[in-house]
C-alpha cells in the first residue's frame, strides 16, 4: 500500500478523534530552550557523518552551550522552513549476503547531516509526547514506542507461522509502505509542525556512493526519510489509517460479526434479535392469515390479552398501539401470552430501528411501518417481505453503530468496499499483528 507524500489522492473519512488538548499543543509548538538542545546533543553518540562531514562531537566542541544551535533551531521554527542543505544525504550500500553482483543483496543506509538530525530528534520527542497524550497511537502500535512491543509482535508472527505449518493452514502477510502527510492533518497536528515536516520532506535528495564515486543526486519522492529521527513517528501516525483493525482484541467490536459477508462481516446475527424479528413476523402473519379460522383465532387471542391489560374492550387502534408498545401501561401480573411476547419483541426492536403497528380504517386491516419510506409500509399482501425488511433495518443499525466508533468505523468503511475483505471471519482463527511496517492476518481459508 503506497502513496505519495503530497496527499493528493482521495481519502475516505476514516478519522474520528477528539481534538488535541490545548496544553499538549502548547508544549509541541513552544520555542526551543537551550537545556532541551543540550540534553539531546549529549545523548547522541558519534555516527558516520553526512555530506558536511560533521559529527555530534564536532557540534559539542564548537557550541558547548548550544547557543548557536538553539538560535538556529528557533529561526527555523519561526520561519517554518528548513535550509536547503538539510535535505541532502549520502547513501552507502552494505552487503548482506549472497552474490555481490545482485543489487538486492545490498542494504542502503542514508547518512544525513548531524545538525538537521539533531533538530528532527528534538521535534520527534515532542511529537511522540503529543501523540501519546492525545491517544493518537492505538494499543496495536508497538514499533518505535517506549516498550518492547516489537518482541511481542515478532513472537506472535513466529507462532502464527508455526501453527499454520502444523495445521497446514495459510498465512497472509502484507507489507505496507505508507507515507502520507495528510494523516498528520487529520490527527490534528498543529499547522506549524506540519509545515516543518513538509519542508523537511520536500525536494529531498541523496547521492549513492559506489566504487566509482558518488552518483548524481537522486530525488526522493515517496516513503519516510531513512535515518531521520522523525520518520518512525510519522510512520506510526500514518499507520493509524489501517489500524486498529476490526479483529484487534483490545478494541473488539461485535457489530462486525453481526454484519453480512457482503459488507465484510461474519454474517452471524444475534439470536435474540432474530427471535424478536421472527416473533413480530409470526404475529403479523397470523393476524393477516388468509385462513379465516387462523385470523379469527389470532384476533380473539389479541383482543383478550389487550382487554385484560386495559380493563376495557379495546378498539382496533388500541390493539395496534398495544402491539407497538405505545400505550403507557402499568406493570401487570396478568398471564403471559404470545401477544405479550410480540409486544415485548416490538419494544426491543424499537431500540434499534423504527417499527409501528397501525390500523388501516378504510381497508380494515393491520399494517406495519418498518423504517422510513414507502418500502417500509408492509400490508397483509406483503407479509412475506416483513422479516427481510426488518433484517435489512437491523443490518443498517449495526453498520451505523460500527461506523460511529472512532477506531472500528474507519476500518469498516474501507473493508466493506469488497465482499471478501473479511471472509475468513466465518471460519474463525484470526490473528492480527503490526510490527513496525509488518501487518499479518491468518485465516483458515485462502485469501483472494
Amino acid at each position: 500500500m503506497t502513496a505519495s507524500r503530497n496527499g493528493d489522492q482521495v481519502w475516505p473519512d476514516v478519522f474520528n478523534q477528539d481534538d488535541p488538548t490545548s496544553q499538549s499543543e502548547s508544549e509541541l509548538i513552544k520555542v526551543f530552550e537551550r537545556k532541551e538542545v543540550i540534553r539531546k546533543l549529549k545523548s547522541k553518540s558519534n555516527t558516520s557523518p553526512g555530506p558536511d562531514g560533521l559529527t555530534y562531537g564536532d557540534l559539542r566542541k564548537a557550541d558547548p552551550g548550544a547557543f548557536v544551535l538553539t538560535a538556529l533551531f528557533n529561526a527555523v521554527w519561526r520561519l517554518e522552513v528548513v535550509p536547503g542543505c538539510w535535505k541532502d544525504s549520502n547513501t552507502i550500500l552494505l552487503h548482506k549476503k549472497g552474490p555481490e553482483s545482485d543489487i538486492s543483496n545490498w542494504r542502503p543506509i542514508a547518512m544525513g547531516d548531524t545538525c538537521p538530525k539533531l533538530f528532527a530528534a528534538i521535534v520527534a520527542d515532542r511529537v511522540k509526547t503529543w501523540a501519546i497524550a492525545n491517544r493518537r497511537y492505538s494499543t496495536s502500535q508497538k514499533g518505535f514506542l517506549p516498550y518492547e512491543g516489537c518482541y511481542e509482535h515478532n513472537f506472535v508472527l513466529q507462532e502464527t507461522i508455526q501453527q499454520a505449518r502444523r495445521d497446514k493452514g495459510e498465512v497472509v502477510v502484507a507489507w505496507l509502505d505508507l507515507a502520507i502527510h495528510r494523516a498528520l492533518e487529520h490527527h490534528g497536528m498543529p499547522v506549524k509542525v506540519r509545515k516543518l515536516i513538509n519542508s523537511l520532506y520536500k525536494n529531498t535528495i541523496t547521492k549513492v556512493r559506489t566504487s566509482e564515486g558518488f552518483t548524481d543526486p537522486i530525488k526522493l519522492q515517496s516513503g519516510v526519510k531513512q535515518g531521520c529521527p522523525l520518520s518512525p513517528h510519522i510512520f506510526n501516525l500514518t499507520l493509524e489509517v489501517v489500524i486498529p483493525a476490526p479483529w484487534n482484541r483490545q478494541r473488539a467490536s461485535s457489530e462486525l460479526v453481526f454484519l453480512p459477508p457482503s459488507m465484510g462481516g461474519g454474517g452471524l446475527m444475534p439470536l435474540s434479535d432474530l427471535l424478536d424479528l421472527y416473533t413480530v413476523t409470526h404475529a403479523f402473519k397470523m393476524l393477516c392469515a388468509t385462513d379465516d379460522l387462523v385470523s379469527v383465532l389470532a384476533r380473539e387471542g389479541l383482543l383478550e390479552t389487550v382487554s385484560e391489560r386495559l380493563r376495557k374492550v379495546p378498539s382496533n387502534i388500541d390493539m395496534a398501539r398495544y402491539l407497538s408498545g405505545d400505550l403507557d401501561l402499568p406493570r401487570s401480573s396478568s398471564r403471559s401470552s404470545f401477544w405479550t411476547k410480540a409486544r415485548s419483541a416490538a419494544r426491543r426492536i424499537q431500540n434499534k430501528f423504527s417499527i409501528k403497528w397501525i390500523w388501516h380504517r378504510e381497508e380494515e386491516e393491520f399494517l406495519i411501518l418498518c423504517g422510513n419510506g414507502a418500502a417500509g409500509r408492509i400490508t397483509p399482501s406483503l407479509r412475506h417481505h416483513l422479516f427481510k425488511r426488518m433484517r435489512l433495518q437491523l443490518v443498517q443499525y449495526y453498520a451505523s453503530k460500527l461506523q460511529a466508533k472512532k477506531d472500528q468505523g474507519k476500518v469498516f468503511e474501507v473493508t466493506r468496499k469488497t465482499g471478501f475483505s473479511n471472509h475468513f471471519l466465518r471460519s474463525g482463527g484470526i490473528v492480527a499483528s503490526v510490527t513496525g511496517d509488518l501487518f499479518t492476518v491468518r485465516g483458515l481459508v485462502s485469501c483472494h
